[in-house]
């Protein structure tokens, strides 16, 4: 069964317990639960962060994209929507998120 992007939403995976630092430009994602170390573009560890917050409900990627913006104080193109998806599913990969479908 193919599920509609529009229909797939993320949520943090129960054991991640992620450990950030900020690098220049980037961010150093230490899970201790997997003890991965990652390094994440601006916008991808912004909405894992977002996802993070009191282990919110499971977030679309418009409302993703909404979060960011707000938090930003400018909109998230669609270019930039393209990467966070890419990113997204390189998470679930990690198995820091999980993929929900609605």
């Amino acid at each position: 069964m193919v599920v509609p992007l529009s229909s797939l939403r993320w949520q943090l995976a129960p054991l991640a317990h992620l450990h950030w630092r900020r690098w220049a430009d980037e961010w150093l994602l230490y899970d201790e639960s997997s003890s991965q170390t990652l390094v994440l573009p601006t916008l991808l560890a912004a909405a894992l962060m977002h996802l993070e917050q009191e282990n919110l409900a499971p977030q679309d990627l418009a409302a993703l994209r909404a979060a960011l913006a707000e938090l930003w104080a400018q909109s998230v193109d669609d270019a930039q929507a393209g990467e966070l998806r890419q990113g997204l599913d390189f998470l679930v990969e990690q198995g820091l998120l999980q993929c929900v479908p609605e």
